[in-house]
């Protein structure tokens, strides 16, 4: 039958080509990859450092005398410059253009992923539409096999039905047949007595004849 043509590989899932895995995202345009990148961390770096031995440098006389709450106050003044630059420099960050380039680079990379989904889709369409017309063919084919078994079936029944017809028609004949032999039989008897009652009559006859003849 068709039906059995279709082997583990087609499979009404598609699978995606190996190709795809081994595809890297390509940007859709260049990355302009800043190289002063490293400035503003390096003098927010310099500066806390600088304040920090400035710091350390016009206390060392009075921190040996220091009781705990004062060290704490002095550790929190300590930590206000730093904390005020490194903020300084997120927000730089975020309104300079290392952040339109790292925004620009996420819609490449979107617009990259949603082209090579789109191809998926695309490919996946395809392979469906691959499949479907191999299931339709498959399920002609079994149509067909349906209709040729159906007209073997209805000409068996007509082969069957005529063979019963035939049966019965020899039941009758030789039923027929039989009444009529059982009839020839009985009727038998009858012609010997009539037979022998034939002779008789001939011989009496003859008989007559002969005694007439002698007369004469």
């Amino acid at each position: 039958m068709g039906l059995n043509t279709m082997g583990a590989s087609d499979d009404l899932w598609p699978r995606p080509p190996e190709s795809w895995a081994d595809q890297p995202l390509e940007l859709l345009e260049p990355v302009d990859e800043g190289r002063f990148d490293w400035v503003l961390p390096t003098v927010a770096g310099l500066l806390s450092l600088a304040w920090l031995a400035a710091a350390l440098l016009f206390s060392r006389t009075s921190l040996a005398t220091m009781d705990p709450a004062e060290i704490a106050e002095f550790v929190a003044a300590l930590c206000v410059p730093p904390a005020l630059i490194g903020v300084a420099w997120l927000l730089l960050q975020r309104n300079s253009r290392a952040e339109a380039r790292r925004f620009g680079v996420t819609v490449r990379g979107m617009r990259a992923e949603t082209s090579a989904m789109e191809a998926r889709v695309a490919s996946l369409s395809r392979t469906l539409a691959a499949q479907r017309e191999l299931l339709v063919a498959q399920l002609d084919a079994g149509t067909a096999a349906a209709a040729r078994l159906e007209v073997i079936g209805r000409g068996m029944a007509d082969q069957v039905d005529e063979a019963d017809a035939h049966a019965r028609s020899l039941a009758e004949t030789a039923e027929r047949a039989r009444a009529t032999v059982g009839d020839l039989l009985a009727s038998i008897p009858q012609a010997r007595t009539e037979s022998e009652e034939v002779g008789r009559r001939i011989d009496a006859a003859g008989l007559t004849a002969a005694a007439q003849a002698a007369a004469l």
